[in-house]
Formats: C-alpha cells, structure tokens, sequence
C-alpha cells in the first residue's frame, strides 16, 4: 500500500499542487481587478470595432467613420483572433475580457513549465508565477480588451517551442515531431508581426538565438578542429526560416496596404518621429536626449516601479536600485542557460527599442510582457545567491532553504502588489467612472449617450478619443483631429471632413488646446449646442457640443 509520505514526496504530485496554488493565487487576483466596463484608452473599442467588421464579413475596415474605409493602423492580428471568438459569443466585450485573462495564465504555464526546465525547481517556478499572478498591472492589462496578453502568450509559446525543438534530430525523415514544432514556431514568428509592432523584438530574440548557437558550434570547431556541419548548417537553416516567415508577413502587409493606399506610409512612423509637444524628431541632438531621457525613466522609475510598486527614494537611492535591480535580472536569467539566454535577449531588445521610443508612449503598457520575465530573473539570481551560501556553509544543497531568499522576496512583493490593485478594484465595483476618477469621463460618456438620444442617426461628430463616443453613442458617425494643430490647419480640416457637431472635453487637453482656439476665432462658424460640467474662468473644466456651420 503506498503511504501519505511516499505520495507527498512525488515530484509530479507536488507540481500539480502547485500548478493549482497558482492557479487559486491567479482567479482570486484576477476576479477581484475584473472590470466589466470598457476601458477608456479609447484603442481597446477600436480593436473592438475592427473585430466586429471582421466578424460582419466586411473586411479589416475602419466602421466608426461616415463612410466604410479600410483600416490601416493597428495590424489585424490581434482583431483577428476577437473575431474568431465572436464567432462563440458575438459581441460580447465581457467574453473578450476575459479571453485576455485565459491567456496570461496559460502564458504562466508555459513559464511555469519553461522554469521547472531550466531550473529543475517546481517551487521557483511556482513563486515566480504567483508573484505574476498578484501583479496589479499585469492583471489590469489581462483585462482590457489590448493585443498585449495575446502577445505575451505567443512569446511564451515561441521560446517554448524553439527551446523544445531537438535541433540534431531536425530535418530527418523520422523527426516528424521536430517539423511539426518547427512549423507551429514559424506560424507564430509571422504571427506575431501582425499582433504587435513590438513584436520585432521577439522575432529579433528568436533569430539571434539560433544564429548565436550556428556561431558557437563554429567557434567549437576552430578550437578543437572537429566541425558539427549538421548542426552548424540546421541551426542556420532554422534562422533563415524565422527570418523568411518574418519577411512573409511583412511583404504580404505591406502588399495590402500599397494596394489600398498607393504610396501608403505607416502612422507608426510618424508617431515614431514625435517629440512630446507634436515637434519632430530632426537632429542627432534629439535622438541622443532622447536615449537619455528613456535610459533615466527604465533605470529609475519605470524597471523599479515594475518590481517593487512606487517606492519612494532620493535621486541616487534610485539610480543604484536601479542599476542593482537589472543587474540581478540579468544574472538570474544567464544562470538558466539556453532558455534564459532566449528570455534575455527578448528583455534586452524590447528596452533596446524603448530607449528609442517617444517617451510621451513610454511606460509600463510597452513592456508589461517582460514583466514576468523580469519577476523570474530576479527571483533566479536570489535563489541561485542563497544556494551557493548554502553550498559552501554545509557543502550540501537542499531545494526548500535555497527558496528562503525567494520565499522572502514574496513577503515583501505581494503585500505592495495586493496594495497596488486597491485603485483597480475600486473601479471595477463602481458602475460609472466619476466616484473613482476625475468627472470628465463621466461627462463625456454622458454627452454621447445625450447625443445618441437627441441627434440624428446620420449626424457625424469630430470629437478626440471618437473609439469611445461611437460605443457610447451607439454608432453615431466620428472624426478625430490632430492633437496639435494651428487654427488655419484646424479650419482647413472642418472645410474638408465637414462634420455635423464639434465636441470639445477637458479630459483630453488636445481639444481645447486645438479646437477651443479655432472656436473662439470663427464664433460665426459653430453654434452652442449643450454643456456637461462649468467651464470656469481659469480652468477649462466642461465638455461642450458646438453644432458646425458648413
């Protein structure tokens, strides 16, 4: 008869307890952030809206406009998959959420799986993943209908998948399994151009990965005079592949769009170029402050906060913590040979990039998937310090006290992590915006669902954030408008888009920074319509219709 002691100090038993702690850890945190209202980044119903023109058979189209048009700034990858899911649940924002939360925790299981592999301890990886799975931003972007969770399940499934691959056996007639992983692995390379802009990294990460072991059997072979020309030439088979899938996607995208847009250049391009005042990008001078204005928010701000939540130091205190902090990171993910070489060269190319991005985009949202990695480098590089003190203290090694480190760590983290969901639990138990928020969300979904109930059906707004007055408005035709522009720019614009109403709002500053002005210079040109909120003599503090006089 097998006894209680003998089952409990199964390996696989105490795996599977642990996959469920992680999985109780993950559904309470994420039930508690869940916010069934839309997200108002306005880009979430944009993917919405793209899903749902997919979905209605009439193609990758932009729907909110006067006219159907064909979409050429988010990729589709993403809209893609919300509708191959509405095809289950037609337009049903809840299900979509949560498909975004299904797919960060499968995400973790696959790190949970790649770390037992690397590592050999369930237990890391079991900490590793509960850490994530209490992490306030991660789980907030988990709820929020963005490509982000879907991106970060592809990149855990790409390093799965090329980590898994047996690259001696690949390419002969019996490794029927090593083509199907290859294939699978190649599928989601060019997938994942179409997910996320930022997915360059991973294809990038994924290229140097295996040219890099093509490199080093080579060196290998020039020291000890003995080539492994099979293995050379599979791994450099396998990164002209990645590469081709890549240039496949990229191709057939670009095809695409000249073909709707001759001459077509990517908005991504011009927003690349943008310095945080609507000036562009022109001399080396701009591109050197810029590095060095992104290389002091990760250092200091961005990587920390990401770690440890907002912590208050001086200047110095958070240049060492850090310079400290990535130290760490880096050395825990070496430790876990091939694998954490593949996770290290994702983080290392994804802040590579950002130091080049806008730093008006920057913050947590363009690098929230290395999140987990970084939780797993840290924990790595504590879990390996303690051990080696173990080893030369007792010259023995046992699992558990190798963990206190980590076990530690886990005391400090979770406590600021539940800490830092309080704000995202107050606003997903509130049914409107304004007792959490500043009132000017609230006016604003108040002045769409005014106009949906008193306009007509035919009439077209131009209005900022537009992805949240056609949800609220339920349809209502909309127009963006620069988000800095003179007012000959901005008359010259009304002339040619000719919409029915102007809707100005202090909660995106744009509006009356750039339409207010236009307003007060041609007061013959706009006719007031209604008012949410007081406009106050200092600060403009109301959202106002204006009808337009064409």
């Amino acid at each position: 008869m097998v006894s209680v002691k003998s089952i409990l100090s199964s390996r696989s038993t105490i795996t599977i307890v642990l996959l469920v702690i992680v999985g109780a850890v993950f559904f309470v945190n994420y039930r508690c952030i869940f916010d069934e209202k839309p997200d108002l980044n306005g880009d979430n119903l944009y993917y919405f809206s793209l899903a749902q023109s997919l979905y209605e058979g009439t193609g990758y189209s932009n729907t909110m406009g006067p006219e159907l048009t064909p979409h050429m700034h988010f990729p589709p990858g993403y809209p893609v998959f919300m509708s191959l899911l509405m095809h289950i649940w037609p337009d049903n924002i809840h299900a979509m959420k949560v498909a975004n939360g299904v797919l960060l925790f499968l995400g973790l299981l696959i790190l949970f799986y790649l770390i037992v592999q690397a590592t050999s301890s369930s237990l890391l990886a079991a900490a590793v993943c509960v850490l994530a799975s209490c992490h306030a931003e991660l789980l907030r972007w988990a709820t929020i209908m963005m490509s982000e969770m879907l991106y970060f399940f592809i990149t855990m499934a790409v390093i799965f998948i090329f980590t898994l691959i047996d690259y001696r056996q690949l390419f002969t007639r019996s490794a029927w399994k090593q083509w199907v992983y290859l294939v699978i692995g190649l599928i989601l390379i060019a997938y994942t151009y179409f997910v996320r802009t930022m997915g360059i990294s991973l294809i990038l990460a994924a290229c140097i990965w295996v040219f890099s072991f093509a490199v080093v059997f080579l060196i290998k072979g020039l020291k000890s005079k003995t080539y492994e020309w099979p293995l050379i030439i599979k791994y450099t088979i396998v990164g002209i592949l990645i590469l081709g899938s890549f240039m496949i996607a990229k191709t057939a995208w670009g095809i695409r769009n000249e073909k709707v847009v001759p001459g077509f250049q990517s908005d991504y391009i011009g927003d690349f170029l943008k310095k945080p005042e609507g000036e562009k990008m022109t001399t080396f001078n701009d591109w050197a402050n810029r590095v060095k204005n992104n290389t002091k928010l990760y250092i200091t701000h961005d990587i920390p906060n990401a770690v440890f939540g907002n912590t208050k130091m001086t200047a110095s205190g958070r240049w060492v913590l850090g310079i400290s902090l990535i130290a760490l990171i880096i050395c825990g993910l070496i430790r876990l040979g091939a694998i954490g070489y593949f996770m290290l060269l994702f983080v290392g190319i994804t802040f590579a990039v950002l130091l080049f991005w806008p730093e008006q985009y920057g913050g947590i949202r363009y690098f929230i998937v290395t999140v987990p990695l970084l939780l797993l480098g840290l924990c790595s590089s504590i879990y390996d310090l303690v051990q080696t003190g173990i080893r030369s203290i007792w010259k023995k090694q046992w699992e558990f006290t190798s963990m206190i480190g980590v076990l530690i760590l886990l005391g400090i983290l979770i406590p600021r992590y539940i800490e830092a969901q309080t704000y995202y639990r107050q606003v997903a138990k509130s049914e409107c915006w304004q007792p959490i928020t500043s009132p000017y969300n609230q006016q604003y979904i108040e002045a769409a669902e005014w106009c949906k109930q008193n306009l007509s059906k035919e009439s077209v707004v131009m209005c900022r954030k537009p992805e949240i007055f056609y949800y609220y408005s339920q349809g209502l035709r909309t127009i963006g408008f620069p988000q800095y522009a003179t007012i000959d720019e901005v008359m010259t614009l009304l002339e040619k888009k000719q919409p029915d109403y102007v809707l100005i709002d202090w909660g995106f500053k744009h509006a009356f920074a750039t339409l207010y002005p236009a307003i007060e210079a041609h007061p013959e040109k706009f006719e007031f319509v209604c008012q949410w909120g007081e406009c106050l003599p200092d600060q403009q503090q109301a959202t106002i219709l204006f009808a337009y006089k064409k």
